[in-house]
């Protein structure tokens, strides 16, 4: 006979699901609905839990308190499930098309380079990956700090210095005038076709 586990009982054996079930789930629900604070999240993660522990049956039921398990498993459950939400939520800010850029009215002389049109500037913007296009949007046009686009988009410092960086030289070469596939000799064939 193995006696003291942790989390086990040694007696008597768990009663059967159905009627276990019967006695706690309301309790249980309310719990975690109280825990969530959303009444349908937390019925579906509990049922969820519920399902989970029917599945394991025989080790949750011999648990000390199989409720509490299904407890910890529902808030688990939304957790998680908030997590996702929320990873996916800066995945999509990430990968979603960058504002419209706006066309620059000024000279900035990081950008317009010589003999480059503001237009051109901005349409070369817009050719750019659209992390490198917001990058150089925060930095820019809305002439924030590199500390500030970095916190903007949600990066480390270092990657915001360095995407600015690719961006830039992303820039020079597809404006450069003298370099086959800049930006203006692109554009010519596009109205020539």
């Amino acid at each position: 006979m193995v006696a003291g586990l942790v989390g086990h009982r040694s007696s008597p054996p768990a009663p059967s699901f159905e009627a276990w079930y019967q006695q706690v789930a309301l309790g249980v629900t309310k719990r975690v609905v109280a825990v969530v604070g959303d009444p349908v999240i937390g019925r579906e993660a509990t049922a969820e839990a519920f399902a989970r522990a029917y599945e394991r049956w025989n080790r949750v039921g011999a648990m000390e308190a199989p409720d509490a398990w299904v407890c910890t498993t529902a808030i688990n459950l939304c957790k998680r499930s908030w997590r996702r939400a929320a990873f996916e939520k800066r995945a999509l800010a990430r990968s979603a098309e960058p504002e419209q850029v706006q066309p620059i009215d000024r000279h900035d002389e990081d950008l317009v380079v010589a003999g480059n049109r503001p237009e051109d500037v901005t349409a070369a913007v817009k050719d750019l990956p659209p992390r490198m296009a917001e990058a150089i949007r925060l930095r820019y046009w809305e002439e924030l700090p590199e500390a500030e686009v970095a916190q903007r988009m949600g990066i480390a410092p270092g990657t915001a210095s360095a995407l600015l960086h690719k961006a830039r030289r992303n820039l020079e070469i597809s404006m450069a005038p003298n370099q086959r596939g800049g930006h203006r000799q692109r554009e010519a064939e596009r109205n020539h076709q």
